[in-house]
């Protein structure tokens, strides 16, 4: 499938200065463009497979500026013209398979395997704006609060990086139960879900992670 979409006053949300308020703005224009593909196939009575896989090209077509009172003009918290909306990744795609096997009387074994990546894109628009990323330790004064300091800044990067996520299942069923040993996150990978920041990070900045590596056996029973 492939897709256009005009988005006409899409709200935005922006952090409001150095307060943990938000404010809404509208942005006249923006749209997203893509390609989505799904496919699955079972080949045999023990095994099938499924991937699907999406591309989007998601971006601002205005530009909202606020002027001040010397005159100066400035965008206002990265709402310009080709800068990438929020939380869309330009590529992501899944794909899982699924082995059985018959075994003594009615019990069935499986063993199931998934992959996730995800591409890497941004928490807000606003985290997009030029200068963002850049912390000025010493903006509660020369010394700070947990001054003082060895340098006056420290810088991080906005964007939220790709990440890849593997998961493995192997279990046992029957018409009542289903018992499973499974692992989550394979690679134990860190994986940055969005950026928390409080204050527009001079309270303070991190990321949201996922959970890490995951070992556990589930079971469930039909009455």
């Amino acid at each position: 499938a492939a897709f256009y979409m005009d988005i006409t006053d899409l709200q935005a949300t922006v952090t409001a200065g150095s307060c943990s308020s938000r404010v809404i703005f509208n942005v006249p224009s923006s749209h997203s463009a893509g390609l989505e593909f799904e496919f699955a196939v079972a080949p045999t009575d023990h095994f099938d497979f499924s991937i699907s896989a999406s591309y989007a090209d998601s971006q601002l077509d205005s530009t909202l500026t606020s002027t001040d009172a010397a005159g100066n003009v400035s965008v206002i918290a990265g709402i310009e013209d080709g800068n990438r909306l929020p939380t869309v990744p330009k590529f992501q795609a899944v794909a899982a398979a699924t082995y059985q096997w018959h075994m003594r009387g009615e019990w069935l074994g499986y063993t199931t395997g998934t992959y996730q990546y995800v591409g890497s894109r941004y928490t807000q628009i606003g985290d997009q704006a030029d200068g963002f990323g850049t912390v000025n330790l010493e903006s509660f004064g020369p010394i700070g609060i947990g001054g003082p300091f060895t340098q006056g800044t420290f810088t991080f990067d906005p964007e939220l990086p790709a990440y890849d996520l593997i998961n493995l299942r192997l279990g046992f069923l029957n018409q009542r139960w289903d018992v499973a040993v499974f692992v989550n996150n394979v690679t134990d990978e860190v994986a940055r879900l969005a950026l928390d920041q409080e204050r527009g990070t001079r309270a303070r900045v991190g990321y949201l992670t996922n959970q890490p590596r995951t070992f556990g056996i589930n079971t469930r029973v039909h009455f």
